[in-house]
């Protein structure tokens, strides 16, 4: 009797067990998904540089508004600094063939050595961007 109680109660739970499954499972291929995804884009590791772009440093005035438990309103405002940013557009091959194109920034020291039409290479994980070949162009000067 003991046992035949023990299993209706099992059955009993088992709607909520089986949505709890469902749910994990379903969140647990989403991730999957997501990972999966990330890890599928390709991102450029050699190219030539076919434009640059500076940006001078800024600041914005931001403004937002807070709110206390009386219902009182009150606006704020506060600086946000955005600095000097470097930037070369890259234009490169994906693995499969096909033209992809990328902004990277750089440093400033870089930037100034760097020239359209150089060939460019990046090192993801340390963040690096060094020069491969110069272009021809600038090769050919050179040797005048």
């Amino acid at each position: 009797m003991y046992k035949r109680n023990l299993w209706y109660r099992f059955t009993d739970n088992l709607s909520v067990i089986g949505g709890a499954f469902i749910i994990i499972a379903v969140f647990a291929l989403f991730m999957a998904g997501i990972v999966a995804a990330i890890n599928s884009i390709p991102v450029l590791a050699e190219g030539t540089v076919a434009d640059m772009s500076f940006t001078a440093a800024r600041t914005d005035i931001q403004f937002y508004t807070t709110s206390d438990s009386d219902g009182n309103v009150t606006t704020h405002s506060r600086p946000v600094h955005y600095p000097n940013k470097w930037s070369i557009q890259v234009v490169g091959a994906r693995e499969n063939g096909e033209p992809r194109s990328e902004w990277w920034e750089v440093g400033e020291g870089m930037y100034g050595r760097i020239g359209i039409g150089d060939t460019v290479r990046r090192n993801v994980k340390q963040g690096v961007v060094s020069i491969v070949r110069k272009a021809v162009a600038e090769d050919v000067s050179r040797n005048r």
